[in-house]
């Protein structure tokens, strides 16, 4: 009985494990189906189709049931049905995953009968299903602090039906702003989306930007990076931002020159006309006196004409002696005549026009400095005039010595046939046809042949030097009036410093 026991267990293993093979065969029926393993994708639907047939000699009455892990979503055709002896029908087992599921799951279709049952296994490997298509359009890696820093993105939608997205993107310091947040997308449309931020500071920032389907719970996320820069211009030297400055606001700046001028020639005046007021009053009063004394003479003159008899001469010249006779001058005069005896009027005026004259080097050592091109300009043009002045001098004596040379008594006459050469032939008188003059005959050169290419000379060089003049002028003339501007108004101050006061 043991033994017994022992055969039918393992006969009832036997069958159990025939019973998990991809294809059932009995005496009974078999099913079986095509494939042991099942790929499909999610959001999809599958048909799986499963062949029964049966192989009794008498009608078989089935029952099917789904079971294992894939029995969620897998359902059948049928679930019961009759064959009759020799006849065979397929079973469909739908399969539909959720867009959500994915991975490897097992599914297992049992057949019944009053006789006996039978178990089909499959495998079924489910894939994502891929509705979400994110790309970055143009992602730049610096920007100005001043400038519209945008991202663009592009959403498409590749699967087969509508599909609902949500947008979301890190907000740096609550600057980041999206074009949409929720969109609804069509089969294979796609849409731009947009990511801008505003008044970031400079510095290096990390951001990105997600995207969600609702369906299939696809997440689709693409970090970035980009730097803010402050883009600022590098600094210029002192003197170039003080020359630019100058040449871009060149009228204000004309303007606020010469109105200071102005102020200080005018405030120049005041201080010489308050220091000087006495001296001027004390020549005011002199000159009038000398008006008053001249009226008066002439007044006396037309009297003593009207008398009938004039006076000795001697009361006349005593009249005359008496209205030409000058007031005494005032102590204010006296000091200022002696100190114009212990401080020599030359030296003054000589030491006026050595600041002067250092006045204007310095103002053109300022001018080399800050505008060097024109220094050179100015070199240059001084070099080429002195050089074009002493050519013009020197063509000038060369003229002027040969036309002195034209007074001078002729030499000499050494034999006669230099003096044939002078001898003047009368208009009547007549010439022989043959006479011949020699190749190696000399023609004595006159000082007109010289005296005509000298002037050309003088003039080219001198219409080129005045033209050189003239558009140097013209190029530089606001700092030449700028110049003697400057140099006048210190020579007043220099005049206002070195003249007498009153102590």
């Amino acid at each position: 009985m043991k033994g017994a026991d022992k055969l039918f267990a393992l006969a009832f293993a036997l069958v159990i494990l025939l019973s998990f093979s991809a294809r059932a065969d009995y005496s009974g029926f078999y099913a079986y189906a095509n494939n042991s393993m099942l790929k499909i994708s999610a959001c999809t639907q599958y048909t799986n189709i499963i062949y029964v047939k049966n192989l009794q000699a008498q009608p078989l009455t089935f029952r099917v049931t789904s079971s294992g892990t894939a029995s969620g979503f897998a359902s059948l055709s049928q679930e019961n049905f009759m064959l009759l002896p020799g006849q065979s029908k397929e079973i469909y087992v739908f399969i539909s995953p959720s867009c959500k599921t994915s991975g490897q799951y097992s599914l297992k279709i049992r057949f019944e009968t009053l006789y006996e049952e039978k178990i089909l296994s499959q495998e079924v490997q489910v894939f994502p299903y891929y509705n979400l298509v994110l790309n970055s359009k143009n992602l730049s890696s610096s920007f100005c602090a001043n400038d519209s820093i945008s991202f663009s993105f592009n959403l498409t939608n590749p699967g087969s039906f509508l599909e609902y997205y949500k947008v979301s993107a890190l907000n740096i310091s609550g600057r980041g702003v999206l074009s949409f947040k929720q969109a609804a997308l069509l089969p294979g449309e796609t849409k731009n989306i947009s990511l801008s931020y505003s008044n970031l500071k400079p510095g290096n920032y990390k951001s990105y930007l997600s995207v969600e389907s609702d369906a299939t719970q696809l997440i689709s996320k693409i970090p970035f990076g980009f730097k803010v820069s402050s883009c600022l211009p590098p600094k210029k030297p002192l003197m170039q931002a003080i020359k630019d400055f100058l040449l871009a606001n060149l009228k204000i700046v004309k303007i606020v020159i010469f109105v200071l001028l102005a102020l200080l020639v005018l405030l120049i005046i005041i201080l010489l006309l308050k220091k000087n007021w006495r001296r001027i009053a004390d020549w005011c009063s002199r000159k009038k006196h000398e008006v008053h004394t001249i009226i008066e003479r002439r007044k006396a003159l037309m009297e003593m004409r009207k008398k009938p008899y004039y006076k000795s001469i001697s009361e006349k010249r005593k009249l005359l002696k008496m209205a030409k006779a000058k007031p005494q001058p005032s102590r204010y005069y006296r000091r200022v005549v002696a100190k114009r005896k212990k401080f020599p009027c030359w030296l003054k005026w000589l030491i006026i026009i050595l600041a002067i004259i250092a006045v204007f080097a310095v103002a053109a050592i300022l001018l080399f400095v800050v505008f060097p091109k024109a220094g050179q300009e100015v070199t240059s043009f001084f070099s080429q005039a002195g050089k074009s002045i002493a050519s013009s001098a020197s063509k000038c004596y060369k003229k002027t010595v040969a036309f002195f040379l034209r007074f001078r008594p002729a030499p000499a006459v050494k034999n006669e046939t230099n003096a044939s050469k002078n001898v003047t032939v009368p208009r009547n008188a007549t010439v022989a046809k043959n006479t011949t003059i020699s190749k190696n005959a000399t023609v004595p050169k006159t000082n007109q042949s010289l005296n005509k290419s000298a002037p050309s000379n003088l003039t080219g060089s001198s219409e080129s030097a005045l033209e050189k003049a003239k558009s140097f002028i013209v190029l530089y003339k606001n700092y030449i009036i700028l110049g003697f501007a400057v140099g006048l108004v210190l020579t007043l101050f220099f005049i206002f410093i070195f003249s007498d006061r009153k102590k």
